[in-house]
Parts: structure tokens; C-alpha cells; sequence
């Protein structure tokens, strides 16, 4: 018998056990047109967990942090670190 305290019963709604890309469990794939541009708003719905969001085959530049528009620049090592509740806008070709 595993016993948890209120509080970890808490903690644990906040986490979640499941990660969903548009809905669906991760990770999520999706298929562009070639030589198309993809505009992505990335949003981390969590209320307790970071999210590291890679990039693999393309080279984002992100346009807008939290919904506002910034100078494009590329994430390093092609992740961005989304907190709880955080947003960024990505375009790559």
C-alpha cells in the first residue's frame, strides 16, 4: 500500500500525466508542403511543468515571446524551454 499526503495528491493534479500535442498524446508530427512557411504559437498549458520543445530537419527562428513580437532569433541547440503558461512563436521554412 503506497499512502500520499494530501499535498502530493495536490502536486500531483498539477503536473498531469498526459502531454498533448493539438489534442492528441505526444509527440506530434505533422507533414508541409516543400519550401512552404510554417508559423508555429507554441503554448504550455501546464501549471507545474517546464517543457522543452525540439526542433529536428529545420532551423526555427522564434518571432514573438508571450505574444509579442521580438527580433527573430534561433534557439540554441534548437529546444526552446517553454515554462508553465509560457508562449513562443516560431517560423521556419
Amino acid at each position: 500500500v503506497v499512502m500520499h499526503t494530501s499535498r502530493q495528491i495536490a502536486g500531483d493534479g498539477l503536473t498531469g500525466s498526459v502531454v498533448t500535442v493539438n489534442g492528441r498524446p505526444a509527440p506530434g508530427t505533422h507533414t508541409f508542403a516543400p519550401r512552404a512557411r510554417v508559423r508555429l504559437r507554441l503554448a504550455n498549458l501546464a501549471t507545474s511543468r517546464l517543457m522543452a520543445i525540439g526542433f529536428e530537419g529545420v532551423q526555427p527562428a522564434v518571432v514573438a515571446v508571450d505574444g509579442q513580437n521580438c527580433p527573430a532569433f534561433e534557439p540554441l541547440r534548437n529546444t526552446l524551454p517553454l515554462a508553465p503558461g509560457g508562449r513562443f512563436d516560431v517560423i521556419f521554412d
